[in-house]
């Protein structure tokens, strides 16, 4: 597994979507694996990974940084 925020967005870009892990509590409690994804939203690109929509990369990658994200896989 990785922090590689920037080769997500690359790869979500790209139409994949990509299983990752989410850290929010402390362990053994604290993760679970959701997939991220795009989509539009009223003819807008958004980035997902289940905490709403998020329009713009630089905001994706806070979110990212502050939910402790980590790559599992990807599919294309």
């Amino acid at each position: 597994m990785n922090k590689d925020y920037e080769r997500l967005l690359n790869m979500l870009d790209e139409g994949k979507e990509v299983l990752v892990r989410i850290h929010l509590l402390p362990p053994p409690y604290g993760y679970y694996d959701v997939i991220a994804h795009t989509g539009i939203d009223n003819g807008r690109k958004f980035y997902s990974v289940g905490y709403g929509e998020v329009f713009d990369r630089e905001t994706y990658l806070r979110q990212c940084e502050g939910l402790q994200l980590e790559i599992i896989n990807e599919w294309i």
